[in-house]
């Protein structure tokens, strides 16, 4: 499933925005997440061309891989909340939500594949290693134990090459681009968010 992490950009936006420079950088003295913050601002941007994508692209879906996918989203929400579908219109407007959601994440990796595929884009084996090493690093003092956890699950190592990829394909689309710089007033900007 692909989520949509505005939540957490929108407070770190707001805490760049709301501050003068003095104030950012005492503020980023006491807040050790900063480092976390600056590392998912490029997300942001794969937000925005996912919705782009999902907006202006049309793609057929194959029922049986969004079924699939269905049933996996709904799978892990009864797990994590096994009491809370107990009334059937709430449980219904879940299950329609979580359609919509697999909907879109087979479209969007049916469309990131085919742009992919079209325009050779490839992850080596030394990008899907430095992933590894990245990721294991968070777990100080046990990481031969996740990067072996890796390199014998087969599923596990497909989802960090299929995130690598989708990264690359994303970063490949903003390339093309062109952007252009519009000067906004602090009031325009904040009627257009």
């Amino acid at each position: 499933m692909i989520a949509y992490p505005h939540h957490r950009h929108n407070r770190f936006l707001n805490c760049l925005y709301n501050r003068n420079n003095l104030e950012l950088v005492e503020w980023t003295k006491t807040h050790k997440t900063i480092e976390f913050w600056l590392e998912e601002v490029p997300q942001y941007k794969v937000v925005e061309v996912f919705d782009w994508l999902n907006k202006n692209v049309k793609h057929e879906l194959p029922k049986a891989v969004v079924d699939e996918e269905f049933n996996r989203q709904w799978e892990s929400e009864l797990k994590s909340n096994p009491d809370k579908y107990t009334d059937e219109k709430e449980k219904e407007k879940a299950q329609e939500e979580i359609r919509e959601n697999a909907e879109d994440s087979i479209k969007l990796g049916l469309i990131l594949s085919e742009i992919g595929k079209a325009n050779k884009i490839e992850v080596s084996q030394n990008e899907i290693i430095a992933e590894l090493r990245k990721m294991a690093s968070y777990y100080p003092g046990q990481e031969k134990m996740i990067i072996d956890f890796y390199m014998k699950n087969k599923n596990a190592l497909n989802q960090i090459t299929g995130n690598l990829l989708e990264n690359k394909v994303v970063d490949f689309i903003i390339g093309k681009v062109n952007i252009e710089e519009e000067v906004v007033s602090l009031e325009d900007f904040n009627k257009k968010n």
